[in-house]
């Protein structure tokens, strides 16, 4: 079950992200569906060595 059932049942409220500096030639989306930038608000970024950690709170939908 991807991550955007969740989010569309409701039961998605925070998510915790690490981004790795690696350079990929093609990959998936890691979102799909409904979830939109502006349902996230950004609460937290934490840098450990070269990982940045960022956290987001989902909003409700509209």
């Amino acid at each position: 079950m991807h991550a955007t059932a969740f989010v569309d049942a409701g039961l998605l409220d925070e998510m915790f992200i690490g981004v790795v500096p690696v350079m990929l030639v093609s990959g998936k989306p890691l979102f799909t569906g409904h979830l939109t930038s502006s349902r996230l608000s950004l609460s937290n970024v934490e840098q450990i060595g070269q990982v940045a950690y960022l956290t987001y709170h989902v909003l409700p939908a509209d």
